[in-house]
């Protein structure tokens, strides 16, 4: 790989983006290991899972028209702040006592912010790299989407079993640590 490929701006968005990534990974995955544990229901699980699906599918061509008609960093802070708003709002659902239809609305909503994510990243690369270093800008940026996908489930299902299982407390640690996540993600792009 070419030092050229690995610009000041592109490293930014990279390591923003695999923070983004492993983080918004670890938080879908902690609310289906919770889901899982509120209901015992492996068909409860399945069918909100099912249900998260449904925004991308939807979402993803108005977002990449979104992605190619804005400012790509505004976009992104902006995803980045939402995100952390649902966090929040996990956090903060786990207190009321129909908590699973509150964290159901609230997983449709990470899906829904989740479908804006990749095409607003991908529209980005070309404006900060030359176009000989489009192909190995791309295979990166896919590198780290799958990198997050692989591990993520693995250190979500690692936190989980070490502070959430037991209670809810160690559920709102992890969520919370989703937070600074996003602050920090924000602070690089």
């Amino acid at each position: 790989m070419n030092s050229k490929t690995l610009n000041r701006n592109f490293v930014f968005l990279i390591i923003g983006q695999a923070l983004s990534m492993f983080g918004t990974v670890l938080l879908k995955f902690t609310v289906s290991l919770l889901i899982l544990d509120l209901t015992s229901s492996a068909v409860l699980f399945g069918t909100i899972t099912a249900i998260s699906y449904l925004p991308p599918v939807f979402l993803s061509p108005i977002a990449g028209i979104i992605a190619d008609r804005n400012n790509k960093r505004n976009l992104m802070i902006a995803l980045d702040g939402l995100y952390g708003i649902m966090a929040v709002l996990l956090v903060l659902s786990l207190s009321f006592s129909n908590v699973l239809i509150l964290i159901t609305i609230i997983v449709v909503g990470l899906a829904a912010v989740s479908s804006f994510e990749t095409p607003v990243v991908q529209s980005s690369i070309p404006l900060i790299q030359e176009k000989s270093h489009l192909i190995q800008s791309n295979a990166i940026v896919s590198q780290i989407n799958m990198l997050a996908n692989l591990i993520g489930p693995l250190l979500a299902g690692m936190f989980y079993s070490a502070v959430g299982k037991t209670d809810l407390q160690g559920v709102r640690i992890i969520f919370l640590g989703r937070v600074h996540i996003r602050a920090s993600t924000a602070r690089a792009k």
